[in-house]
């Protein structure tokens, strides 16, 4: 398998616009927003964090005039721990539910954003590392890519679509050029590299850099049982990896 194989298969654009470094000012943050429950999964760098909520009568408050939510912000991994967001019991327009800015220190690991099923209101959640936390890449995550959006996975088949993502930010939010690829190993090899796409998430405000990749069965068995996948990204004059690692079947 060359080197040129599974590369054919990133997203052309990718070859177009990012195989070179991109000026940044890049403040790692994150913002969801709905009318009912929710459930998210992200990775954090770690440091010192704003979190905002806001919980509000949704567009037809005149025929509702209460509504409910309820939530928790918990980190997953490495280890766990958990913040409840909203009290539960109905809101009505003389008492909207806030919190924030809060700010609360975060250890750099896996994050859970919930937004319990009974919620009817409108709301709003956002974390936001402060301007004094350094330069840092996320945890790597792997996603299939379906039309219904991404999601967390770590078992994948040759016939799905998928794609690596981690966040990044730069030192005290510097506008810096930021640029890098990601590394496949299998077995402990280096099998492939791959450029690395680097933009604003539209849907979270997320500063990111990923990957997106279709197999062809016949051509990379190479890649078939475990591998990982490797970010080295310059942020300036700084260098940073992160990794996960994954299963590849038939």
């Amino acid at each position: 398998m060359t080197k040129h194989g599974l590369n054919s298969r990133i997203l052309f654009s990718l070859f177009l616009f990012f195989a070179f470094s991109i000026p940044a000012q890049a403040g790692e943050a994150y913002t969801w927003q709905g009318l009912m429950g929710f459930s998210t999964t992200f990775g954090l760098i770690g440091g010192h964090y704003q979190i905002y909520v806001d919980a509000h009568l949704g567009p037809n408050f005149m025929q509702r005039p209460t509504c409910i939510f309820g939530g928790v912000f918990e980190q997953v991994y490495p280890k766990h721990d958990a913040l409840q967001l909203g009290p539960g019991v109905p809101i009505n327009v003389a008492a909207p539910y806030h919190i924030g800015p809060k700010g609360i220190s975060l250890d750099a690991g896996i994050y859970h954003l919930l937004i319990a099923a009974p919620t009817s209101c409108r709301w709003r959640f956002t974390v936001v590392s402060d301007n004094t936390n350094p330069a840092g890449l996320g945890p790597v995550l792997t996603y299939l890519a379906t039309d219904k959006g991404l999601t967390l996975a770590d078992t994948i088949t040759m016939k799905d679509k998928i794609q690596f993502q981690a966040q990044y930010r730069t030192d005290h939010d510097a506008k810096v050029p930021a640029s890098g690829e990601m590394q496949v190993y299998h077995d402990g090899k280096l099998i492939n590299s791959f450029p690395l796409h680097i933009d604003v998430d539209p849907n979270t405000t997320a500063t990111r850099c990923y990957v997106t990749l279709y197999w062809r069965p016949q051509l990379d068995q190479a890649y078939l049982g475990k591998d990982t996948a490797k970010f080295v990204v310059k942020i300036g004059d700084q260098t940073f990896t992160s990794s996960a690692d994954f299963t590849l079947k038939p």
